[in-house]
């Protein structure tokens, strides 16, 4: 009886070790994976500043749309204005995030290795970033899209050879009222949907820099 009780023991204890060092590998494993994630975010917040400078570019010159039309409507050879307008509207940068730690946290399962908080804050950032893409895939990129086709149609392509702020070719290659106020109304929205960009930035920068200090004061991380 003794010997069953000794033998059930040694066995109990072995499981219960066993079990411990699992939990502990696990543990571990999810420090790591906390760590890669962080060293992601730190490398996305700068990508993002980045980012955001270059939009806020672009708010600036476009915050000209008003006077340039008066100026255009006038006057169809006035190319300063529409030279910089042009500059600023016919493309964005990429949005792209270091997606590598999220990939294989959701491909291997690694957010069961998670305390429930750390997990809901990954999940939470995966959500808000892909939310993002969508955004620039939708709105920003339709708009982008629909002002090139006009500016395909309006501007003057002999001015492809050499336009200057003070030559005599113009920019526009008519003094088509209608198109031109479509050009404006949709140059418009862009300066909105650029201005929405420069917010969602603003705010994805502070959620980085403040999920960088949580994970760090969590796990001791320097």
């Amino acid at each position: 009886m003794w010997e069953f009780f000794m033998l059930f023991m040694a066995v109990t204890l072995g499981f219960f070790v066993e079990n411990q060092r699992e939990h502990y590998v696990e543990k571990q494993r999810g420090v790591k994976y906390v760590k890669s994630f962080v060293d992601d975010l730190v490398q996305d917040t700068s990508y993002f500043s980045g980012l955001l400078a270059v939009y806020q570019e672009k708010e600036n010159a476009l915050d000209s749309i008003f006077e340039c039309y008066d100026t255009v409507t006038g006057k169809i050879y006035s190319n300063v204005c529409l030279l910089r307008l042009a500059e600023h509207s016919t493309g964005f940068p990429d949005f792209v995030y270091t997606d590598r730690t999220l990939q294989q946290l959701k491909n291997a399962g690694g957010l069961r290795l998670l305390n429930t908080a750390d997990a809901d804050s990954i999940a939470n950032y995966d959500v808000t970033v892909r939310s993002m893409q969508v955004n620039e895939t939708t709105e920003l990129q339709e708009t982008q899209t629909l002002l090139r086709s006009i500016m395909y149609e309006l501007f003057n392509f002999n001015a492809q050879r050499g336009v200057t702020a003070e030559n005599k070719i113009p920019i526009l290659s008519e003094d088509n009222k209608p198109l031109i106020n479509k050009y404006f109304n949709v140059l418009y929205h862009y300066r909105w949907v650029i201005q929405g960009q420069i917010y969602f930035f603003k705010r994805l920068i502070t959620k980085t820099t403040s999920l960088i200090s949580y994970f760090k004061k969590e796990h001791y991380f320097k």
